[in-house]
């Protein structure tokens, strides 16, 4: 590998403390230094703040490398692991290399900020360049699409940048962040991740090709990572091409015992070819994605260089870039949040039955009975308002005459707006029902990659194309639901499911599909009221007043020591949310342990009901319900929502700023103002920071100290 210097712009200074040895200075902030290798082009990150150092490669002092093989040495010693494919033979296979160990030509120049590696890889025939560039107490590492060249017949799939940067041993102090569910970590020191498979986070998620494929990549709903190394720690930011980027996590014990974790960017996606019959057979595009790629490594020591900090220099980032809007204002209560199940239509043997299951006045008087318990402010979702029903998408007016109309749903509408109600009705604009709705399902539907229209078995489910799903909006929904008055729009999946469309048409990609979404959003935030959507991705969240279903549980892999509420922390006071479905009050198997939790993780008191009794959904398509009628259940989330008021209410605009468990069972979490709550899930009482805690309860401690 040949490293070769073309130019110095810059008087770079000296640095406070010796360059690490092999090492100079390439840039320089107050809080950060930059050092380059000028022999492999590997480099030091240094937080001049108290002198720690990150290494973007693996050397002796990490682990004793003399036992391996050459490759993988050359692999600890890269910056860069490459995944390529013949683009002329076409048969799919997958190459991967090291950077190091395709022994690359590679010049740098340095630049004000930072420096610009440029890696010629002959033997393969492509090229690219790295940016390494520093501001505050962040670097951003970029490859630049235009930067890249391909002068052969290999094509590249992917690129997996700073492989082993923050990578630890398993006697180290520390541990890995990932966005698995609400949040995830893994601690070096835990054995239990030894040995298990390289595990795989699809950012917004997999999209319709993969889940054809069976992908077995998880989703996380945020672009990051963190390392944590004690006192010190990295919060890694996809900031440029997160739509199609990865992230992967290699715990120890998979050929070398170091864990890992990285950033992979998605360049060329596959399509299974419907033309072999005898074998799968993956094909990649011909041309490049064109995305420029970047992650921004942010710097935290001492008490912020947990994964409470990192949350915290997340959500002051996202606000100040507008991503995040704070939509609780000081003074407001915390809402009950009451999802109000409609209607739906039970398939018979000849028609169709429309079962009732709350009626526009029975919503009405449901939320009289409500306010005249106390309760100040309710954010509800009407589920199956329309005319056929929950699940007859994209069929929705006029709102179902069994429920009480147009007219119905009018004065509902009207009383919500004048008692403090946000009214949502539940759309889903991606889903296209064949049975429901007139469209063309050759032009208005998603293809797939391979020219296949994605559907369903039965070939009377499909999704719609995002362009079609905007003019079905704007064309139809606006004017329609503009009619009752002020009402807000539930975008459900919008905050969940982002795909590819190849439709010839309108073709789509993630990110333009994601960019659509938002567009509905501020036009109906902007023409009808609020909006909201589920789970929660955070392209979703700059026009959204309310998020649905938050995760509340990481997927379970073995890997993970403890999930912890990275989501939750980064949205508490700057948005509404309420827990999954599963973990709606009246749906839980514990009342008491599942208000313990929306207390841990700031959610909203959240039900949902009907007026009629649930057994009348017994043959439907709306499984879920088992016990939801009204007057059996108010006066439970009217006692817990005045408690959990009286408790916290004063905290609902403040952030999350620490989360901590202190012993088993007994978690505590700490609000901006200084306020405190300990929560102990175990059965019996329990002393925290000289404070007690009732078994299965939990306390508030003010400020001033002074327990509530």
């Amino acid at each position: 590998m040949l490293c070769l210097f073309l130019a110095v712009s810059i008087n770079i200074g000296v640095p406070a403390k010796a360059d690490p040895a092999g090492y100079q200075t390439a840039a320089k902030t107050d809080d950060l230094i930059l050092y380059l290798n000028e022999k492999d082009c590997s480099f030091v990150l240094e937080d001049s703040r108290n002198g720690y150092q990150w290494n973007s490669v693996v050397d002796d002092r990490k682990m004793d490398i003399t036992k391996l093989n050459e490759q993988w040495k050359s692999n600890l010693r890269s910056l860069l692991n490459i995944t390529y494919t013949d683009l002329k033979t076409g048969d799919g296979t997958l190459m991967t290399a090291s950077s190091a160990s395709l022994k690359p030509e590679i010049s740098f120049q340095k630049k004000e900020d930072g420096i610009v590696l440029s890696y010629h890889f002959k033997s393969i025939q492509i090229s690219l360049s790295l940016e390494l560039t520093v501001k505050d107490t962040s670097m951003v590492a970029r490859i630049p699409a235009d930067s890249i060249q391909e002068d052969g017949d290999l094509g590249i799939v992917s690129i997996e940048l700073l492989p082993f940067l923050g990578t630890a041993r398993d006697d180290e102090d520390g541990y890995f962040f990932y966005p698995d569910g609400c949040g995830a970590i893994m601690n070096y020191k835990d054995p239990m991740h030894y040995g298990q498979k390289k595990h795989s986070w699809n950012i917004y998620g997999s999209d319709i090709a993969d889940y054809m494929a069976d992908s077995d990549n998880a989703r996380a709903s945020l672009p990051v990572f963190g390392i944590n190394h004690g006192d010190n720690g990295i919060l890694a930011i996809i900031t440029e091409g997160e739509y199609d980027t990865v992230i992967n996590l290699t715990p120890s014990g998979n050929v070398v015992d170091l864990n890992r974790i990285s950033p992979e960017f998605l360049y060329r996606r596959f399509f299974v070819d419907p033309r072999t019959k005898k074998k799968i057979t993956k094909k990649y595009d011909k041309e490049l994605s064109g995305n420029d790629y970047a992650v921004q490594y942010m710097m935290f020591h001492g008490k912020n260089a947990g994964y409470s900090g990192m949350a915290n220099g997340y959500r002051e980032y996202l606000l100040k870039n507008g991503t995040l809007v704070k939509k609780i204002e000081a003074g407001d209560v915390i809402p009950l949040g009451l999802d109000l199940f409609m209607g739906i239509s039970e398939k018979t043997l000849i028609f169709d039955k429309f079962i009732p299951m709350t009626g526009f006045k029975d919503a009405k008087n449901i939320f009289k009975e409500f306010k005249e318990k106390g309760i100040k402010r309710i954010q509800s979702n009407l589920l199956g308002w329309t005319k056929k029903g929950m699940y007859t998408e994209p069929l929705y007016f006029p709102a179902s005459r069994k429920l009480g109309g147009d007219s119905g749903l009018k004065k509902l509408a009207q009383y919500a707006s004048e008692n403090d109600i946000d009214l949502f009705l539940y759309t889903d604009f991606q889903t296209a029902n064949a049975k429901y709705g007139k469209f063309s399902k050759r032009n208005d539907v998603v293809y797939q990659s391979n020219g296949f229209i994605f559907t369903g078995r039965k070939k009377d489910h499909f999704i719609f194309n995002p362009t079609v799903a905007q003019n079905n909006f704007t064309d139809s929904f606006l004017t329609k639901a503009g009619a009752y008055g002020k009402v807000g729009v539930n975008f459900s999946s919008f905050g969940s499911f982002v795909y590819y469309d190849y439709n010839k048409r309108n073709p789509s990609t993630k990110k333009q599909t994601a960019d659509t979404w938002n567009q509905i959003m501020e036009q109906s935030s902007r023409e009808l009221g609020k909006t909201a959507v589920y789970t929660g991705n955070l392209y979703s969240l700059k026009y959204a007043d309310k998020i649905d279903h938050v995760v509340s549980e990481d997927s379970g892999l073995f890997i993970t020591s403890q999930q912890v509420p990275f989501y939750q922390m980064l949205v508490h006071g700057v948005l509404p949310y309420t827990a999954p479905m599963k973990e709606a009050g009246n749906l839980t198997a514990d009342i008491g342990k599942q208000k313990l939790k929306w207390i841990e993780y700031g959610y909203m008191p959240y039900f949902q009901l009907t007026h009629e009794s649930p057994e009348d959904l017994k043959f439907s398509n709306y499984s879920e319900l088992f016990t939801s009628k009204y007057d059996e259940w108010i006066d439970v989330a009217t006692k817990i929502y005045r408690e959990m008021n009286e408790k916290l209410g004063e905290q609902w605009d403040n952030y999350i700023i620490d989360h901590k468990t202190l012993q088993e069972n007994v978690v505590r979490i700490v609000y901006d103002d200084g306020t405190r709550v300990f929560i102990n899930y175990g059965d019996d009482p329990v002393k925290a920071e000289g404070y007690s805690i009732k078994a299965m309860d939990y306390t508030v401690v003010d400020k001033e100290g002074r327990a509530k």
